[in-house]
């Protein structure tokens, strides 16, 4: 109960109450009702203290029961605040009262694209690009910030005078509606007709969704209509999942934007545009007929970047050893992968009644990995952010190639590059000396996810095919049969007697880490890893293991496969793992740094590099590490723990890279340009 001046005003949200006009909430008078939706209900009204008309949204009490994730809530309700964009609703501050949360912004007097359509019918194709490209702008804003909307959608754009766009309901965080990544019952997370195939499959989400729902928003505005127009919900979602994109020329537009729509609606996140304002630039080329002018670009960080991830089966596992986690001071890392959730019959019957319950729209908000304050390393050293000494003499892109699918993994030796896409079933092989394809290449199956060398060979996990594949170093041809596995296979390394292979059940189960007899084939031990595993790497004496759901490394007998000993790194998961030295190197992407542990005393020393560093490569006393979304190569001198000279720039979104010690070389592999580029050094030996 809240009084102001003796009157009571009595709330009950769960019941369907709602705050009548000139009560008093929180320090806003109540004018209006200027919305409602499957999350609480919209209210114009007067801020007292400044005397100022606010958009204020009460949240319906339900969602956010429990205090972990309403105070997670008021947190990134904060972030999402921070995004500085003219086509952004301003977010002026959220809190709660009673229990109750809300979130404050600017009032807009104007309409939205769905009354604006409903009303004018399909707007001229320069109109339609308008306000697409703005919106494309304020989601690339929102990205860049870390931040998913999840539920673009014609009601959720307002517009001001001279067709000023402003996209609304950045107010509410996605994990908001989730405990321990589970969405609570009867909530759908975004809007029937414009929700992308990752959703409904329950996969990871990340900015290519609001791509995709953008895309939707797109045809909606030039033909009237919603791209899948069907009778029935499971209709709409089954066409989501399965029906080509429709032709908006169908209905009269030009031409010039087919292309545009099925790239947006593109079933593969990959295959859509790396951008939303990549997709708004190419709307305003197909008005005018031309070409966008500017390359496209990668602009999404943290939670809202991809993560080059296969969805693999769900099943159980069968752990034969199940370390327990380390009895130490622990933060929630939510796992920002979620590669092992297909689509289940059950899903679909949640979404439809979902989608009956909420109406029309339902859960609205923003998507943003855990960032509860970190629990301190306990033997963490700090330091500096590292100022650059000389530019490595010489260092430079001497030629780039186009090879592959999205190239995700790049290994060399001696005269051949071996290069495999994660979407092709062929390893290619580059000559190192002349920089040609070779025209052998080796089937290997789809789903290429990491290689190792060993005993005279290229071990390849292949991730759909759930199979693990030799290949002779030497001549790139097959050796024997591949290795079944039981389930998708993920990183892969070589000890002095085994190849062990990370397997990821999914379904939120344990990963599992499998130690292979080469000679065999058999698998000689099966662990269970709570923790998840990302990456692998040896020392003489140890296997180390990165964690998929923890900020943690992990020490693992080379023997049995059990943890030793888990120690903390960085305040996020790392994505790669190098050893050479008595030193561990961990590449963690949201820290934005490459950490330095000595294995011997668990120091750890963390040094500044680019924006989000994905892949590690060991050099000539030097750490090569290519940055994803600043689309360069740092170089870190060992010794030192420092970065060396200035970053070279890389086409766009470097990921693996090879060094080739013979010709002081090192090739790295652009995903997003299906490029594999050959960098000298200019180090010399």
């Amino acid at each position: 109960m809240l009084s102001e001046a003796q009157r009571s005003i009595y709330l009950s949200p769960m019941a369907g109450g709602e705050l009548q006009p000139g009560t008093v909430f929180a320090g806003h008078r109540i004018e209006m009702v200027a919305g409602r939706g499957g999350m609480g209900v919209v209210y114009r009204a007067t801020q007292l203290a400044l005397d100022r008309t606010v958009a204020l949204k009460v949240i319906a009490a339900g969602l956010l029961e429990d205090q972990s994730v309403r105070a997670r809530f008021v947190r990134e309700s904060k972030v999402a605040a921070s995004i500085d964009h003219p086509n952004v609703i301003p977010i002026y501050y959220a809190g709660e009262e009673n229990g109750i949360a809300y979130i404050a912004m600017r009032y807009v007097a104007g309409d939205d694209v769905r009354s604006l359509v409903r009303r004018e019918g399909p707007l001229a194709p320069e109109r339609a690009a308008h306000i697409t490209a703005q919106l494309g702008g304020a989601l690339d804003a929102a990205h860049s910030a870390g931040l998913v909307h999840r539920d673009i959608k014609p009601a959720n754009v307002l517009l001001g005078p001279e067709d000023h766009v402003y996209l609304t309901d950045f107010g509410l965080t996605k994990h908001a509606l989730s405990i321990a990544g589970t969405t609570k019952p009867g909530h759908w997370v975004g809007t029937l007709d414009y929700v992308a195939p990752e959703q409904i499959r329950g996969e990871r989400v990340d900015a290519r969704a609001d791509v995709y729902a953008l895309g939707c928003l797109l045809y909606f505005t030039l033909t009237g209509e919603v791209p899948f127009k069907r009778e029935g919900d499971e209709a709409r979602l089954w066409a989501h999942l399965s029906d080509p994109p429709p032709k908006p020329s169908a209905h009269g537009v030009p031409a010039a934007f087919d292309a545009v729509i099925e790239r947006a609606l593109a079933k593969d996140p990959e295959a859509r545009y790396p951008s939303a304002g990549d997709l708004g630039r190419a709307a305003r080329a197909a008005a005018a007929n031309e070409q966008p002018a500017l390359r496209e670009r990668l602009v999404a960080k943290g939670a809202a970047a991809p993560v080059e991830s296969p969805t693999v089966s769900a099943a159980q596992p069968r752990p034969q050893v199940t370390p327990q986690p380390q009895h130490e001071a622990e933060t929630e890392y939510l796992e920002r992968s979620n590669p092992g959730r297909r689509r289940r019959t059950a899903l679909l019957t949640v979404a439809l009644l979902a989608a009956a319950g909420a109406g029309i729209a339902a859960a609205i908000a923003f998507g943003i990995g855990s960032k509860d304050t970190p629990d301190p390393a306990p033997t963490a050293q700090a330091s500096a952010t590292p100022t650059p000494t000389a530019t490595p003499e010489g260092m430079r892109v001497a030629d780039e190639i186009t090879i592959g699918q999205r190239p995700n993994v790049v290994r060399v030796y001696r005269g051949n590059v071996f290069v495999g896409s994660f979407r092709q079933d062929r390893m290619r092989i580059v000559s190192a000396q002349t920089g040609k394809v070779r025209s052998y290449a080796p089937k290997v199956g789809v789903g290429v996810d990491d290689g190792a060398f060993g005993f005279g060979s290229l071990w390849l996990s292949v991730a759909r095919a759930k199979q693990l594949v030799r290949l002779d170093q030497r001549t790139g041809r097959p050796i024997g049969d591949p290795i079944a596995l039981p389930f998708a296979p993920a990183a892969v390394v070589v000890s002095k007697d085994a190849v062990w292979a990370a397997v990821v059940p999914g379904n939120d189960q344990p990963d599992q880490l499998l130690k292979i007899d080469p000679r065999t084939g058999q698998t000689l031990a099966t662990v269970s890893y709570p923790y998840g595993i990302m990456a692998l790497t040896t020392s003489p004496t140890a296997l180390w293991v990165a964690a998929r759901r923890r900020a943690r490394v992990q020490r693992v007998d080379l023997e049995t496969g059990a943890v030793q000993k888990t120690i903390r790194v960085g305040n996020n998961r790392s994505e790669d793992i190098a050893y050479r030295d008595g030193a561990l190197w961990a590449a963690t992407p949201e820290d934005n740094a490459v950490y330095k542990m000595t294995t011997k005393t668990g120091d750890v020393i963390p040094i500044s590099v680019g924006q989000q560093p994905r892949q590690l490569e060991l050099g000539d006393g030097v750490v090569y590490v290519t940055n994803y979304s600043s689309s360069d190569l740092y170089t870190i001198d060992e010794r030192r723990s420092r970065v060396v000279g200035d970053p070279l720039r890389l086409s766009v979104n470097p990921f693996s890279l090879a060094f080739d010690r013979a010709r002081d070389t090192l090739w790295v592999g652009s995903q997003p340009e299906n490029t594999l580029s050959r960098v000298l050094t200019g180090r010399g030996g």
